[in-house]
């Protein structure tokens, strides 16, 4: 029986984004790799993986945990697995180790993840970008110009929770939560176009330098939400906004949770009208449209289809490797 195993990080959102495979057991899941091994060597890990270190220098030696990090996978030298690597994870970056995996065991197939575009990556950050394609059997981009540009393969994010039904009362028109980025006035835009036409607004916006500037009613400026709280917050709301990095083309995970969730969309992303989950009803693209955003929001809700939201599956995404 072939394993699946996915290497991310402790970035919240991410375990929630993949509950439903790991619920059911489908795929393992690591928030750090794991390490079977000498306590006394546990302990140089950080030292070794540091990421303020090797920004100055590569530390060398790293091999000397290569096969405590296979232990701790409980990988026969024999059976087939599929591993995917999220970007920023302490093993993406260590090439040597994912070269070593191979090695030992011929039936392993490894992928790249990104969650992010490839400017603002790990990758980039570290450089490794185009070796990336030489070690890793699959490379998942999830913004088209990048998959192009580096010659990955396209993929949405992964968005796979288990879903519930939600009885939250309704309580803002439009959620928004986001890092500032370099689409601040963008966001600040939206925001001030949704309550020129009385729209309850519910915006959380991260990473902004001069707060004082901008503070103003319901613009939560620089507080940080548990993705708990974001999911219940965006299920009191009838819309999620979606501002699009300016580099970017790529489905964002505000989109994968409104459809997921069954809410509706506003975005400046015009590339949502080719995409198969399009519907009028439920996405208005800013700058297309001259309806208001009150009538928008008064049209029917149409529900996703099991397809669409399929489309973000982590098993099917496993399944391409």
């Amino acid at each position: 029986m072939e394993r699946r195993i996915l290497l991310s990080s402790d970035t919240d959102w991410r375990r929630t984004s993949w509950e439903k495979p790991i619920n059911d057991k489908s795929i393992e899941y690591f928030e750090n790799i794991p390490f079977k091994g000498p306590k006394f060597l546990k302990k140089l890990l950080g030292i070794f993986y540091s990421a303020t270190l090797n920004k100055i220098i590569k530390v060398p030696f790293k091999s000397i945990f290569y096969k405590y990090f296979y232990r701790g996978l409980n990988i026969n030298d024999d059976e087939k697995v599929k591993i995917i690597v999220y970007d920023r994870t302490v093993i993406a970056k260590d090439l040597k180790f994912i070269k070593y995996l191979k090695k030992r065991n011929s039936n392993i197939k490894v992928a790249y993840l990104f969650s992010n575009i490839v400017d603002k990556s790990g990758a980039k950050q570290y450089k490794l970008v185009d070796k990336l394609n030489k070690y890793y059997d699959k490379v998942f981009a999830f913004d088209k110009f990048d998959a192009k540009k580096y010659n990955f393969d396209y993929s949405y994010l992964i968005y796979d929770p288990i879903l519930f039904e939600e009885n939250s009362t309704i309580i803002h028109d439009v959620f928004l939560v986001a890092k500032a980025k370099n689409r601040l006035n963008d966001i600040i835009n939206i925001y001030n176009k949704c309550t020129k036409e009385n729209l309850n607004c519910d915006f959380y916006v991260n990473g902004v330098e001069q707060p004082n500037d901008y503070a103003d009613g319901v613009l939560h400026l620089n507080i940080f939400l548990e993705y708990k709280e974001v999911i219940k917050k965006l299920n009191q709301a009838k819309c999620i906004v979606d501002i699009m990095q300016k580099e970017s083309v790529g489905i964002t995970l505000n989109v994968c949770e409104a459809i997921l969730y069954d809410k509706k969309i506003i975005s400046n992303n015009i590339e949502l009208k080719e995409e198969p989950f399009y519907n009028s009803n439920m996405i208005y693209i800013l700058g297309e449209r001259d309806d208001s955003l009150v009538d928008f929001l008064n049209q029917p809700v149409i529900k996703y289809s099991i397809n669409d939201k399929a489309l973000f599956s982590g098993i099917n995404l496993f399944n391409r490797i």
